[in-house]
Formats: C-alpha cells, sequence, structure tokens
C-alpha cells in the first residue's frame, strides 16, 4: 500500500486488552465452556436477559466483572480471541466457546 490506504492513514487506536481477554477466558472457564457468544458477551456486562436467569448464571461471582464495557466491546473482545486462537467456536455445538 505504500503507506497510502485508509488503514495506514488513520490507524486505529490501540489498547492493552490483556485484562478484558484474562476475564473472558475465565469466565468461559467457570462456565465450563457451555455458553454462546451472544451469552457471555451479556454476562460480562452485568446484562441480565431471559437465559442468564434461567441458568442463574446472574448469581455467579463473576457476573457483571466486566460492566464498565458494553456487550459490543466484549463481542470484539471474543472475535480478536478467536482470531489469535486463544477460543474457538464449536460449529458442532452451534457455536459454543470453547478455551484451546
Amino acid at each position: 500500500c505504500n503507506e497510502g490506504c485508509d488503514n495506514c492513514k488513520n490507524p486505529r487506536n490501540k489498547s492493552e486488552g490483556k485484562d478484558f481477554v484474562v476475564n473472558l477466558l475465565k469466565t468461559i472457564d467457570a462456565l465450563n465452556e457451555t455458553q454462546r457468544s451472544k451469552h457471555y458477551c451479556a454476562f460480562l456486562a452485568g446484562k441480565v436477559t431471559a437465559d442468564i436467569k434461567a441458568y442463574r448464571h446472574d448469581q455467579h461471582e463473576l457476573f457483571g466483572v466486566g460492566k464498565e464495557k458494553d456487550e459490543h466491546f466484549w463481542n470484539a473482545v471474543i472475535r480478536q480471541s478467536v482470531v489469535t486462537g486463544l477460543v474457538r467456536k464449536d460449529i458442532e455445538t452451534y457455536g459454543v466457546l470453547k478455551l484451546t
């Protein structure tokens, strides 16, 4: 691109995401690798959904550990974790997140 593309001209701000990734991995492990992305996003953001109430995850000690960020942010953390190989989506169980 010779530094002429939009990504080079206007790079996105980067931030350290280690703590967020650690919270995600702890949550996936604590919930026994049984949920899909949407559930983890709501869980980390502290949003009570019908599924979270049904599983009583709103009573879990890690519930809302990342409530300073929204579900959209946590979805981005999940995507980056999948890209880097820390987490995988198990297609046989309809996208349940598994630790690698």
